[in-house]
This record gives C-alpha cells, sequence and structure tokens, in this order.
C-alpha cells in the first residue's frame, strides 16, 4: 500500500489517501511497457515532495570525474574509468506528490568481445529475465527474448538518444520528434507522452554510456508526477 496526498486549492487542507499499486512490465512491438493499476482508499499520510535538483546534485557529486559530455563521442578517450561489471537501478514514481518505491533491478557483465560488453538482466527478487543488453561505443541495445536480437535500443529515444538539438526517430507509431540539449552533465530533452501530454526527461551517463540516472516529469490529471531512475552497485549477483 501506498500513500498520496493532495493539497486543496481552497482550504490547503491535505487530503490523505491511500494506494495499492500492481505493476507489470510487457513488450509488445520491441517496446518496453509498464501497465500500472491504482486502489484507492482513505487514509492519514504525511506528504513527501520529490527535490529533482538535489537528486541530481548528489549524482553529479558522487561521480564528478565520470560524466559523460557530448564532446566524448567526437574523440577517442583514453581515460575511460573501468566498466562496472555489475549495476542495479532503483526505480520510483512520484505521483501527485506521493513516493512509491516500484521495484530494483539489476545488470550483471557476462562477456566481452573486442570493446563491446554483453549483460544479463535480472528483476527485483534477483532472477534472471532472459533479457540481455549490449553496450556499444556508449550505447545500450536490448535482446528481449533469449533467442531475439539486439535490435531494440534502450533508451526512449532510439537514434536520438545524444543528439543535441532536434531529432526525428522511427516508434511503433511513426516518427516523432523531440529536442535534447546538454547543461552541466545534464541531457534533457523535450518530447511528447501519451495523448501529446508535454514531458521532460533529464538524465546522466558515466563515460562509458552506463546511464546512471533518469527522471521523466510530466502530468497526470493536471497533477505534476516524477519517476526516477538511480543507478547503484549492488552487492553480489550469480549468474
Amino acid at each position: 500500500m501506498v500513500r498520496f496526498c493532495f493539497a486543496s486549492h481552497f482550504s490547503q487542507q491535505i487530503l490523505p489517501i491511500t494506494t495499492a499499486l500492481y505493476s507489470k512490465v510487457v513488450y509488445a512491438n520491441n517496446q518496453r511497457s509498464i501497465i500500472y493499476v491504482f486502489l484507492f482508499s482513505v487514509s492519514g499520510c504525511s506528504v513527501s515532495l520529490y527535490n529533482q535538483a538535489e537528486a541530481m546534485k548528489k549524482v553529479l557529486e558522487e561521480n564528478a570525474d565520470n560524466i559523460l559530455q557530448p564532446s566524448e563521442f567526437d574523440t577517442i578517450s583514453t581515460s575511460v574509468p573501468k566498466l562496472k561489471e555489475k549495476f542495479g537501478y532503483l526505480v520510483k514514481q512520484y505521483y501527485l506528490k506521493g513516493e512509491v518505491d516500484i521495484e530494483r533491478e539489476y545488470y550483471v557483465l557476462y562477456k566481452t568481445e573486442n570493446s563491446t560488453h554483453y549483460f544479463r538482466h535480472f528483476n527485483d527478487k534477483r532472477q534472471p529475465t532472459g533479457v540481455e543488453m549490449k553496450l556499444d561505443n556508449k550505447v545500450m541495445f536490448l535482446k528481449l527474448t533469449e533467442n531475439g536480437n539486439f535490435d531494440s535500443y534502450m533508451s526512449h529515444f532510439n537514434e536520438c538518444e545524444f543528439v543535441i538539438g532536434k531529432c526525428q526517430y522511427e516508434t511503433y507509431s511513426g516518427k516523432t520528434e523531440i529536442e535534447t540539449v546538454f547543461d552541466n552533465g545534464v541531457w534533457i530533452t523535450k518530447f511528447n507522452g501519451v495523448g501529446l501530454r508535454k514531458k521532460t526527461m533529464k538524465r546522466i551517463y558515466d563515460k562509458n554510456g552506463i546511464l546512471i540516472f533518469r527522471s521523466i516529469h510530466g502530468y497526470i490529471m493536471g497533477k505534476e508526477t516524477y519517476s526516477e531512475r538511480i543507478a547503484f552497485e549492488p552487492e553480489a549477483i550469480e549468474l
């Protein structure tokens, strides 16, 4: 059960609501989607605010010497830090100013060929999912089934992931255009979400191209929402 808090514009009273969340990752047309089902009931709660600026500041400070810059795609770097053999993501959703800790997921390196690295994916219970990730020249690709190919970008924005300015790419519903800027270590992309709702995604990568922070800002029913994904180094995971 997860708690949300709604603030009334008229009385400035906090209206407490408790929510049960069920989430499931599904794969269709090489696109990953998360289905959410919400069950509401009234209960007491306190407001939990998401401070995106503080979250990004902490990640940038902790990785000050290992932040990917746009200029690094134009030159061959000789000082790339050692690639982490395992990393996890703590995935959180902040809906209507309430915090939801959804899940953890993990990636473990299992082989390297030349400069291409291959990782296996593990779920919140540290069980293999059959999904694999390939890191090739700072770009991450996914293989969604055991007998599949690495023909899906891990990024929402496909080949436009690291393009500064406007860029168009193909999706299952046709062409879409995004615009990306780079600001002090952060890749910031504006795009249209479901129903053409405007969203902003902020991302931070290490010099190998591994995503170490992602935050998506948008609105649901006129209310501000965030989702957040932060990388961390987990304990040992057996392949």
